[in-house]
């Protein structure tokens, strides 16, 4: 593959400052364990998702916005606005 086209592959994961996936990693007795991250209890997710993620992720994402507008805030726009995801729903 050409490194012009793998560097452009990369384009998402570098703006966004993380990987494809969220992994957890723990240590027990001399063993790494690798996980994915556990989410939240579904009835709270979806109490979470009525009563607050709503408002919550349309300020999250006004301010991002907001960032967009000048070079400096871009990147954490970019950031702000991978993230909104995990803000409406209460997701990890």
């Amino acid at each position: 593959m050409p490194l012009a086209v793998m560097m452009l592959n990369r384009v998402p994961e570098v703006m966004a400052l993380r990987g494809e996936t969220e992994l957890l990693v723990k240590s027990w007795n001399g063993h790494t364990v690798v996980t994915e991250v556990p989410q939240h209890n579904i009835l709270l997710r979806a109490l979470y998702f009525v009563l607050v993620g709503w408002w919550a992720s349309r300020l999250w994402l006004e301010l991002a916005c907001a960032l967009c507008v000048t070079v400096i805030g871009l990147p954490l726009g970019f950031w702000m606005f991978d993230r909104t995801p995990a803000i409406v729903p209460l997701g990890r």
